[in-house]
């Protein structure tokens, strides 16, 4: 501190969606692609995560909101679940790496106050790996941002990330933007996978609920 929490289920302010986008990019543009991390075994750590592990919690997942999944919403994991495996091995295969958080949203968030050192202290990395770099920065647009303000603001979130990458990024702005959507199934995962495997709460509830919108 002196610093103010996120709070997922208001969503970021445009300020902190901002913030958040282009702190990102400071953090990725040295790393991207970087041989180094990409052969260092701590990071490149096998995902636990597969169509046998999944399909069964997302049974569970149904049976426990399916009254509260739109019936659009519910055909799109319907198809995630059914191909898992597939889209694993494709999010995979040629994306760029970088340092990834793996749960880069508001909730672990600490935006300063004036009298704050930096504008963003980002918590909570246990599940730091080396992967598909734009999967932190979907997943924060995609859950952390409220859908109109995301509808009106998302061109100049990534444009501001990726301009935050440095003039030396091995990236366009065009594959920034298709990373995200590759990407953006990430966000379905967890909204499927988090609720499942932690102590049951009614925030937690109204979180997953709404990733899933």
């Amino acid at each position: 501190g002196p610093a103010v929490v996120g709070d997922e289920i208001a969503g970021a302010t445009a300020e902190q969606a901002m913030v958040a986008a282009v702190e990102l990019g400071r953090l990725h543009g040295p790393l991207l692609g970087d041989e180094s991390l990409a052969e260092a075994s701590w990071l490149n750590r096998e995902s636990p995560l597969n169509q046998a592990m999944i399909t069964p919690l997302y049974a569970g997942f149904v049976d426990r909101y399916s009254d509260q999944i739109a019936p659009d919403h519910r055909l799109v994991c319907d198809r995630l679940i059914g191909a898992f495996d597939g889209y694993l091995a494709e999010e995979s295969g040629g994306a760029m790496y970088d340092l990834v958080h793996g749960d880069y949203r508001l909730d672990n968030m600490l935006f300063g106050t004036a009298e704050a050192d930096r504008p963003l202290t980002v918590v909570d990395w246990q599940t730091v790996t080396w992967g598909p770099a734009m999967t932190d920065l979907s997943y924060f647009v995609g859950g952390s941002v409220p859908t109109e303000d995301r509808r009106a603001r998302y061109d100049a979130l990534l444009g501001a990330y990726h301009e935050a990458l440095g003039q030396g990024a091995p990236v366009t702005l065009d594959d920034v933007r298709e990373g995200v959507r590759r990407a953006s199934f990430f966000g379905v995962m967890m909204a499927i996978v988090s609720p499942m495997l932690v102590e049951r709460t009614e925030r937690g509830d109204r979180k997953s609920t709404r990733l899933n919108s």
